[in-house]
């Protein structure tokens, strides 16, 4: 889902962790030459979710085992990529309430491309959950962070898991 804090978090743990860390919508955005508004509104979400895929395919082709990939919100639903991913690593579900998805979208409404024309982000980010929470559920993330997500939170959590 969008806002729930991958990019964020992802970031956040490959410090932590010293780990190398992708943005998948950032090397979209470079690989493109343009950003992910522009994208939507140039060609489609298929060409998105085409490029996203190339880009992790490509990222986990290249890189060592040190490496958290930040995705988009609808890479669980693409063509099957949540099963190369967790063929090829440790997948992270981070699973927020919308009400505090929609608290976070409403300041940055205008970047981000599902949202962009919409009247009601809480009535959009309640259908996106709604259609894609099965897609997430079946996934079997070999990881699932529930609600409550914050820096004090995320990180005490990693440093006791990376500790046990």
């Amino acid at each position: 889902m969008p806002g729930v804090g991958k990019s964020y978090f992802g970031k956040k743990a490959a410090e932590i962790l010293k780990m190398n860390f992708y943005d998948t919508d950032i090397l979209i955005e470079n690989n493109c030459k343009m950003s992910i508004s522009r994208i939507f509104e140039t060609q489609n979400e298929d060409f998105f979710r085409k490029k996203e895929s190339e880009i992790i395919k490509k990222i986990v082709k290249q890189c060592s085992s040190n490496t958290i990939i930040a995705t988009g919100g609808g890479t669980a639903c693409n063509n099957n990529l949540m099963d190369f991913m967790n063929a090829n690593g440790i997948t992270i579900w981070l699973n927020a309430d919308t009400d505090l998805i929609v608290k976070r979208l409403k300041i940055y409404k205008n970047k981000r491309p599902l949202l962009k024309n919409e009247v009601s982000i809480e009535e959009k980010i309640e259908k996106l959950y709604n259609e894609r929470c099965d897609f997430y559920a079946q996934s079997k993330a070999k990881v699932i962070i529930n609600e409550g997500l914050t820096p004090i939170l995320f990180t005490n959590s990693l440093l006791l898991s990376t500790i046990e």
